[in-house]
């Protein structure tokens, strides 16, 4: 009896420890990107693809941008909206999550200028295509 006690001891002990490895694996990190790509992904959720000052290129979830009380609006992820954003990021997965976003910049005036938003839509053809 004592021996099986010894064993589930040192296998909780070691379970403990991978947790506390996972858990320290998934930061959260606070950077600035810019909205390349947007997909909705559910009723409720998109897929944003940014690139970000610390991570590069990445694709985000953004859970319950699409409903009507959240938080996230999708208005916030237009292409070229540059962001703040506070992230979930996890070594070894592809799609991370957005915890919290917000505009660094808005740009009310690219809306209502032709010019503008010609220029704008050529240089986020030339981004998507070089990232």
């Amino acid at each position: 009896m004592i021996k099986n006690k010894y064993k589930w001891s040192c296998k909780c002990g070691f379970f403990i420890e991978k947790l506390q490895y996972m858990y320290l694996r998934q930061m959260i990190h606070s950077t600035r990107g810019i909205v390349l790509r947007v997909t909705p992904y559910s009723e409720t959720s998109l897929i944003v693809n940014v690139y970000t000052e610390k991570f590069g290129l990445q694709s985000y979830m953004v859970k319950g941008a699409r409903r009507r009380k959240g938080s996230m609006r999708p208005a916030l992820f237009r292409p070229l909206a540059l962001l703040e954003m506070e992230v979930y990021q996890k070594e070894g997965k592809h799609l991370q999550t957005i915890k919290e976003a917000r505009p660094e910049i808005t740009l009310e005036s690219l809306n209502s200028d032709p010019v503008k938003t010609t220029i704008a839509l050529f240089m986020h053809e030339i981004m998507v295509q070089c990232l």
